[in-house]
């Protein structure tokens, strides 16, 4: 056999390796919904529902029954898209899943796993193509990013799965600079209007995420000029030595932005004048501890049972988010090691640059720790454009985990690189150890927390026992007696009944309200007259309705 004949074979031998890898970490992250046979649905929570909602109302955009930038929520409150996360980038598998016969429930779990899949293909073939990993700490990688033991606590945040798109964007963005070194303008160009494109749509997607990526790419330069100022002055000469070989490829970078960013601007802006941003009590409520870097979680496989002082619970808090502990401690050492054993007058240009990624990592982390009641984060709230619509600052350790990986990936693979180049026993023992450090690399991301949210068929059949409301009724609230639904599941149920029937509620639960509205506590008993007082301010009394959660029925209110 010729080394010829050996190609394809490797290469059946290295996908079969990626898609094993692939379809293992989708059956382990989505376990319980794929081996209840689609019935046990892991999306789940309050900020969940409010995603089923959001794509519902999406749905039915398409459909021509609904103002985009108004959800029928808070009714008559205009705008409202623009108090939470418009989710617009699931809308196209969503929209196909539901095509295809899926209900709300069934189809956003399975956007869930679209995005992850999203995720883990498109980090592999940015370390493949452009970091030149090799496939298995590439697949292993990608794994720690797309599978990662923090999206699997906060997969009821269904928000932050807009995450898994940031490797997509960046992997545009080098598509574009590899085909402007091949001088293929029109290749270069698309990739760069593409990247622009989808970074200005995931502010309407996932609004955190987009705005996450930017901070931490502006950091990173800002570091990149302290440790790899060449590299900086490099690119600079490059620019000004021929302006026309980049100037297109810029323009399409911008012009993609710019339309892309258009949606965004129409229904945050409104909503940010109107309410002045968050309040720093607020943010620093939200902000997590330097305790919080050993918390993984107490269902995590291998660190559930390290815990530290000060260390806070997990559920239902931002925090801790961080990325897995062997993933970054490994990372750090491998740099070390690198660094120690660098020959002089040697190109350490990628040694810099993954060591102004990890620098990037460990500042931010940083800045964003609180400390008593102070924090550094404070100066980004002051003064970066965005900042004050940010509330849960742990959320950035998505970026930084996104850094950490690539860190990872690269010092990983020139340690790799070194020892086989030995051609000694000592060599062989060193990769081993690399290969034994990928694999835990990927299993120290599995949580092992219950992640049932609802059974589909029970929710499926209580929607469905729901009658249709009477003729005159225009609009509603929901009301609880029997106290089965608590808090703010009541008008989560409103506003899911409410985009399936059609008929707009003045209920609503998201990040922001409208002005004047304050039917905050159903079970308080002045709510049933907030809601009256609410719909006569608001020229809604005629039709307005009320439906009995407990008995499944509509009166007239």
């Amino acid at each position: 056999m010729t080394a010829v004949d050996t190609i394809p074979r490797r290469r059946f031998a290295d996908a079969a390796l990626v898609v094993g890898i692939w379809v293992l970490s989708l059956a382990v992250f989505f376990r319980e919904f794929v081996f209840s046979g689609f019935n046990s649905i892991q999306i789940r929570g309050g900020d969940s529902d409010i995603g089923y909602y959001t794509q519902e109302h999406w749905y039915r955009w398409l459909s021509g029954s609904a103002d985009w930038r108004s959800p029928a929520l808070f009714y008559p409150a205009k705008g409202t898209l623009g108090y939470t996360d418009a989710q617009f980038l699931y809308l196209p598998p969503y929209a196909l899943f539901r095509w295809m016969g899926a209900d709300m429930f069934v189809a956003l779990q399975l956007v869930a796993m679209v995005l992850a899949s999203i995720g883990f293909f498109s980090m592999y073939l940015l370390l493949r193509r452009h970091l030149k990993v090799r496939t298995l700490l590439a697949a292993a990688a990608s794994v720690a990013f797309a599978f990662s033991n923090a999206l699997t606590l906060k997969q009821f945040h269904i928000n932050t799965m807009g995450i898994e798109l940031a490797p997509l964007i960046v992997l545009l963005a080098a598509e574009c600079v590899a085909a402007m070194r091949a001088r293929r303008r029109i290749r270069s160009v698309a990739f760069a209007t593409a990247s622009g494109l989808l970074w200005a749509l995931l502010f309407f997607t996932s609004f955190y995420m987009a705005w996450f990526l930017g901070l931490a790419l502006l950091a990173m330069a800002a570091v990149l000029l302290l440790v790899d100022r060449e590299l900086i002055l490099t690119v600079i000469r490059l620019l000004l030595s021929d302006p026309r070989r980049w100037m297109n490829e810029v323009a399409g970078f911008v012009s993609g932005f710019a339309v892309g960013i258009i949606p965004s601007l129409m229904i945050y802006l409104p909503v940010i004048s109107e309410s002045g941003g968050r309040s720093f009590r607020e943010v620093l409520g939200f902000s997590p501890r330097p305790s919080d870097v050993f918390n993984l979680g107490p269902d995590n496989l291998l660190w559930g049972q390290l815990t530290w002082p000060g260390t806070t619970p997990l559920e239902g808090l931002e925090r801790s988010l961080v990325a897995s502990p062997l993933l970054v401690i490994s990372s750090i050492v491998a740099l070390v090691i690198l660094w120690s054993v660098r020959t002089r007058g040697s190109d350490n240009r990628r040694l810099r640059f993954l060591t102004g990624l990890a620098v990037t990592a460990v500042a931010i982390t940083l800045v964003s720790w609180r400390f008593g009641d102070w924090t550094m984060w404070k100066v980004i709230w002051k003064v970066v454009p965005g900042g004050k619509a940010i509330r849960a600052v742990d959320r950035v350790q998505f970026v930084v985990a996104f850094f950490w990986v690539i860190v990872w990936a690269g010092t990983m693979n020139e340690i790799w690189s070194r020892l086989g180049a030995t051609k000694r026993r000592a060599g062989s023992i060193g990769i081993g150890v690399v290969i034994l450090v990928a694999g835990l690399v990927m299993v120290e991301q599995v949580n092992l927390k219950s992640l049932s949210g609802f059974d589909h068929n029970e929710r499926s059949r209580y929607f469905a026992s729901i009658p249709a409301p009477p003729e005159q009724c225009r609009s509603f609230y929901a009301i609880d007696p029997s106290g089965r639904y608590q808090g703010e599941q009541i008008p989560l149920q409103a506003m899911l009944l409410s985009v399936q029937i059609g008929l707009p509620t003045v209920n609503g639960l998201s990040g922001m309200t409208p002005p004047g509205w304050n039917l905050w506590t159903p079970s308080d008993p002045r709510y049933p007259n907030a809601a009256r007082k609410w719909a006569e301010a608001n020229g809604i009394a005629e039709g307005f309705c009320v439906l009995n959660l407990s008995t499944s029925e509509w009166s007239i209110s």
